[in-house]
C-alpha cells in the first residue's frame, strides 16, 4: 500500500493518489520501480524529487520489494493471521514523500 508522508519535510508536499494499493507478484521488483510509478502518477519531473519509507527507515530505489518486506517490513514478526485481523493488518505499507 502506497500512503503520502503525513509529515513531509519539504514543500510542495505530495498528494495522496487515489489508487493506493498496488499488487506485487514479483518480489524481485525494485523500489526504483515503485517510485517511477509514483513520478507518473503525481506527474512529476524526476524520480530524485520522491522518497519512499517503510517503518519510519528510507529504503533506496535499488532495493527489491521482497528484501524490503524480509529486512525492514517484518524482520523477525511471524505473521499469523488471526480470525478477528483486519486484512489491511497484512499489507506492507510504503510511505512516499518529497526528496529533502
Amino acid at each position: 500500500m502506497l500512503q503520502a508522508q503525513q509529515n513531509q519535510a519539504k514543500e510542495p508536499f505530495l498528494p495522496q493518489i487515489s489508487k493506493s494499493f498496488l499488487r506485487i507478484k514479483d518480489g524481485g521488483m525494485t523500489i526504483r520501480l515503485v517510485i517511477k510509478y509514483l513520478v507518473n502518477k503525481l506527474k512529476l519531473e524526476s524520480e530524485s524529487e520522491v522518497e519512499i519509507r517503510c517503518r519510519g527507515q528510507q529504503v533506496l530505489p535499488f532495493l527489491t520489494l521482497q528484501h524490503v518486506r524480509d529486512s525492514i517490513w517484518s524482520p523477525s514478526d511471524v505473521v499469523t493471521l488471526l480470525p478477528d485481523s483486519s486484512p489491511t493488518d497484512h499489507l506492507m505499507v510504503l510511505h512516499y514523500g518529497r526528496s529533502a
